[in-house]
């Protein structure tokens, strides 16, 4: 009918004629193809026993289903510079970007008392009472 159409014989009724018929006779998906022993069964060639070895062979060449997933590794420590505000948001600023509260104040650096050597973390020497250097 491509042929007609190019020469110009062809109208729109036709033209849809030729399409539904072709639709029609699209061809349809070829079956999945059989074991290599299937033509043996229908000539008659296999025996009951031969059959099912045939089926366990089969079986065996299947592909395995894949392993679990493994199980997620837990989660790292936080990095250095940063900390966790009550709301749970993991922070880096001075200041929570989910509820707006401050950072905690940083622990006081350990210092040893000039004094009597003992290691102290606060203002004044917690043994001898000598101010931070």
């Amino acid at each position: 009918w491509a042929w007609q159409v190019a020469m110009g014989g062809m109208n729109a009724s036709q033209l849809f004629a030729a399409g539904q018929a072709q639709q029609q006779a699209a061809p349809q998906p070829a079956p999945a193809p059989a074991p290599a022993w299937a033509w043996q069964v229908a000539m008659g060639g296999m025996n009951a026993s031969q059959l099912f070895a045939a089926g366990q062979a089969q079986q065996q060449a299947a592909p395995q289903p894949a392993p679990a997933p493994a199980p997620a590794p837990a989660p790292a420590a936080p990095a250095a510079g940063t900390w966790t505000c009550s709301c749970g948001a993991t922070n880096t600023g001075k200041f929570c970007p989910e509820c707006g509260s401050p950072a905690p104040a940083p622990a006081p650096a350990k210092w040893f008392c000039p004094n009597c050597g003992s290691e102290n973390g606060g203002k004044f020497c917690s043994n001898c009472g000598t101010p931070r250097p």
